[in-house]
């Protein structure tokens, strides 16, 4: 009798510790975010041209905060290779239910000569910096299409560091915000089947107990 019961309550406790890190790690989500910057004077009119980026973050629901954030963006108008990495998350907001996250390819918000990053500005930079801006809707998770941003200040981009952009108020090629997706990574299923699992366990633990 002692023994089922032993067993019982370590069945009991390894669900409850299941259970509990689930719920941890459905309080931090990770998204998967694809952007689309469409470039209406695309290289002699072929397929290769428009502006991608791909990328993730995770958004913790009971704190408000992103982290993790970075992706990749191709160079504009040149290759649909994304080989531009962004890894640096510098500047993120929350202004009522929309978060905008910024991410760099350099350590630095410095993107156009004189500093910082402005939607519209259309400056040389030598340090040939690159980043991706975006917004969406805390309680929906639904991205905003016209917040996106991105400029393309490396030496392997249509302009060089002359800067290639993109944004709602027309970039510097008349590049425009074409698409946003953002999606969840699915949880892994070993999770849920080792929780079937324990379930099952539990189940064939007390059948155990009443037959004793």
């Amino acid at each position: 009798m002692n023994l089922v019961l032993k067993g019982k309550r370590a069945v009991l406790v390894a669900l409850f510790l299941m259970v509990g890190n689930v719920s941890i790690a459905q309080a931090s989500i990770t998204y998967n975010v694809e952007a689309v910057f469409n470039e209406p004077m695309k290289l002699g009119g072929g397929t290769v041209g428009d502006t991608l980026f791909s990328g993730q973050f995770e958004w913790d629901s009971t704190t408000d905060t992103l982290s993790s954030f970075m992706g990749v963006m191709n160079s504009s108008m040149v290759s649909m290779v994304q080989d531009i990495s962004l890894t640096y998350n510098l500047d993120t907001a929350v202004v009522g239910n929309i978060v905008t996250a910024s991410v760099f390819k350099d350590n630095t918000t410095d993107v156009f000569d004189g500093g910082g990053y402005v939607k519209g500005d259309f400056r040389t930079n030598g340090a040939e910096n690159a980043y991706f801006s975006f917004s969406f809707d805390k309680n929906t998770m639904m991205g905003d299409v016209d917040s996106i941003v991105y400029a393309d200040c490396t030496a392997t981009g249509m302009m060089g560091t002359a800067c290639m952009t993109g944004h709602s108020l027309g970039g510097t090629m008349m590049a425009i915000p074409s698409s946003l997706t953002i999606s969840a990574v699915p949880v892994p299923a070993a999770v849920w089947l080792f929780g079937s699992a324990l379930l099952g366990m539990l189940g064939v633990s007390r059948k155990r107990t009443l037959s004793v």
